[in-house]
């Protein structure tokens, strides 16, 4: 099923005989499950990688953001793993026009309508640029000039022309009618090019590694990308036809937030707030009466999360303690002598008492929001809402963030400036070997965590 951007494309003239048939080659993949990384900026150090996983059925699509090489999903501002979802797969289904968006063990789903803008796998090789929307789309059906020409034996050029843009394939017959190279041109600039390596996978030629380059409007390289397939299976009999939400792996009581289009991104909510009770969506409602009368019972990772959602982490409550047994542990692990011992405790000071004064200035906010928040978790777990203490949450992160910053800024760095050479030596080896001596600085833990990472919908 090829995405319908690229027939919009075509719509006002027709098809080359090597475009017609690379279209042609693609749409006879009817299902598949997909396996690939995208390595961003390769050549760089250090390249960021993510990963990723697809199926799609004749009906349904489900794309799964397993993380980078460390299998982190989420991070903080400061590349620290972000606390509460940092390690849980983001997992999203298309199906009967609907995006379904779920973080692994989150107590909410939430459920797009009439919105697709995702990676979809089975357009690979067939744009220039790697984004949620072929290039294609930012071209306008009509008035199309499409032409073909045979560059070699088994090799056509095909071009297709909107105003100022033009799109441009190297098509390979030998390779099933598989591009081998697409460009995006503007003003007759190239703009953005990828070089694709097809393999035959069950019958089916597909990308096996894309290469994508994108230029500045002098013609100069501005960043590039790899993809690669690590594993790809194609039309085979045991793939499901249709996906359902049991791909997102729902936990019985996870909350379902139904949100209507907005043209300028809001979240506009449809109630009433409805519920997973472990085959369907129902109303939030009437798995709590159904919990009540003994007819249905939350799984238990959905009752353990509210749990520790619940929970409070606060560091505007605890960074004294969690400090000064990093200072200690750091003295110890480092085998500080007496002056360097005494002036990591001075620091350690220093560091409280500024973090100490930002509390106090603070403290009439902090005080508004615990109220808040205990008046919100006295509610039975089914009635939990999510999205309440995800508010919560992000207001405790904003307000902590200067106290992290001085443990970023101030105290991790002035103790490893105690450290003379031989010593940082010996720390850097055993950070090779195990756990870092020096702690990295405590992500933000507030009345419980929740997160925002790069969205490879984007």
């Amino acid at each position: 099923m090829i995405p319908l951007a690229l027939f919009a494309l075509f719509a006002g003239d027709p098809l080359p005989e090597p475009l017609q048939k690379m279209l042609s080659a693609r749409d006879a993949v009817k299902t598949a499950e997909i396996e690939w990384t995208v390595i961003d900026g390769a050549g760089a150090t250090p390249a960021q990688i993510r990963n990723y996983r697809a199926v799609f059925g004749i009906e349904g699509y489900f794309l799964e953001d397993q993380g980078d090489a460390q299998g982190v999903v989420a991070r903080t501002a400061d590349g620290q793993i972000e606390p509460l979802y940092g390690q849980n797969p983001l997992r999203w289904l298309w199906v009967d026009g609907e995006l379904w968006e779920h973080r692994e063990r989150s107590l909410k789903v939430d459920v797009h309508q009439a919105r697709n803008d995702f990676i979809d796998a089975r357009s690979f090789g067939l744009g220039a640029a790697l984004t949620a929307r072929d290039v294609t789309a930012s071209l306008r059906a009509g008035n199309l000039q499409a032409s073909s020409e045979r560059v070699e034996d088994g090799l056509f050029k095909a071009t297709v022309r909107d105003g100022a843009q033009r799109l441009e394939w190297l098509i390979s017959q030998r390779a099933g009618w598989s591009p081998v190279r697409a460009r995006v041109f503007h003003d007759d600039v190239l703009r953005a090019e990828a070089t694709i390596e097809n393999d035959r996978i069950d019958g089916v030629w597909f990308p096996r590694r894309i290469t994508f380059v994108h230029f500045l409007e002098d013609g100069q390289p501005r960043g590039d990308q790899t993809l690669e397939i690590r594993r790809a299976a194609f039309n085979k009999p045991s793939h499901a036809a249709r996906l359902t939400p049991e791909y997102l792996k729902l936990e019985t009581g996870t909350n379902i937030e139904l949100l209507a289009p907005s043209p300028y991104g809001q979240r506009i909510s449809v109630e009433p707030l409805l519920a997973w009770d472990g085959k369907q969506r129902v109303p939030n409602d009437e798995v709590v009466r159904r919990v009540r009368a003994g007819e249905l019972k939350y799984s238990p990772a959905f009752q353990a999360e509210v749990d520790r959602l619940l929970s409070r982490g606060q560091i505007h409550n605890s960074f004294e303690s969690r400090w000064r047994d990093i200072v200690e542990r750091f003295i110890k692990a480092n085998r500080l002598d007496a002056e360097q011992t005494q002036r990591a405790r001075l620091i350690l000071q220093d560091c409280l008492e500024q973090a100490r004064a930002y509390v106090a200035r603070q403290q009439p906010s902090f005080a508004t929001i615990d109220a808040t928040w205990n008046t919100a978790s006295s509610k039975p777990a089914g009635e939990v809402r999510p999205d309440e203490f995800e508010r919560l949450r992000q207001q405790v992160v904003n307000l902590e963030a200067p106290i992290h910053e001085i443990h970023r800024e101030q105290l991790t760095p002035r103790l490893r400036a105690l450290l003379t050479r031989e010593q940082l030596s010996a720390l850097e080896a055993r950070r090779a070997e195990t756990a870092p001596a020096v702690p990295a600085p405590t992500a933000p833990a507030p009345a419980s965590s929740a997160p925002r990472q790069r969205d490879p919908r984007e």
